[in-house]
């Protein structure tokens, strides 16, 4: 268990996800841990988030629902939902993805162990639609922590992190300024390079603790342009 109060917040935002909203909040307060605070921006959504969200909100207190009057964008919400809560750690959470019982607890846990760390993440599972695992995205790492240096050279080489499921430290996620709003598909890499170039170092469990979804035919459309983005 979390022996020392850490104050942990879980920021979720979300554009038209309304089937996958609710297995994505149910998993946060399915953990081991639960968090302080969950945050849902609502991008505007032409579906039925809204009645999702409100529902979610009232059924839990903790819930935060906000629903933005006008669309941000893939960066924009993301990078304005991750600036409200005011905890020690921040995690962010896509909203068609979703957490196995103990991530917070095991990474909260890792981060109070190495003060420099500036995000810890995990295995995860690959799933799809019905949310059905397709196979497990396993990251060839042994050591529990590394420094902003070995950090930055593993992602120089090519090593990947799924952004969308870390866990941040607050200040070190502020002190980058959070992601490149005019980054659409390789905001996550650039972000993890910033904060290493910045000396912040990131823990990692090699225990599956999330599911990141990923839609049939979408996925090398995605690496194609994120490869354009970092080349530009």
């Amino acid at each position: 268990m979390i022996t020392k109060k850490e104050t942990v917040a879980v920021c979720i935002p979300t554009y038209n996800q309304a089937g996958y909203l609710q297995q994505a909040v149910e998993s946060v307060l399915n953990q081991t841990h639960l968090p302080d605070e969950i945050w849902i921006s609502d991008d505007a959504s032409t579906d039925d988030t809204e009645k999702v969200g409100l529902k979610l909100a009232k059924e839990y207190p903790i819930i935060k629902y906000i629903r933005q009057k006008s669309n941000l964008g893939m960066g924009g919400n993301p990078n304005w939902l991750m600036r409200q809560p005011q905890t020690d750690f921040v995690a962010k959470l896509d909203s068609d993805d979703f957490y196995n019982p103990g991530y917070l607890e095991e990474l909260v846990n890792l981060m109070k162990k190495n003060p420099q760390a500036g995000y810890a993440h995990c295995n995860v599972n690959q799933v799809n639609e019905k949310s059905v695992i397709g196979r497990q995205r396993l990251l060839n790492r042994k050591q529990e922590y590394v420094d902003g240096a070995a950090s930055l050279k593993g992602l120089v080489m090519g090593y990947r992190v799924a952004a969308n499921i870390i866990l941040f430290r607050r200040i070190a996620i502020e002190s980058v300024n959070f992601w490149d709003p005019n980054l659409a598909f390789a905001d996550d890499w650039d972000l993890a390079v910033r904060l290493a170039d910045q000396g912040w170092g990131n823990c990692f469990s090699p225990n599956i603790l999330a599911n990141y979804r990923v839609w049939s035919g979408v996925g090398n459309i995605r690496q194609k342009r994120k490869l354009d983005e970092i080349k530009g």
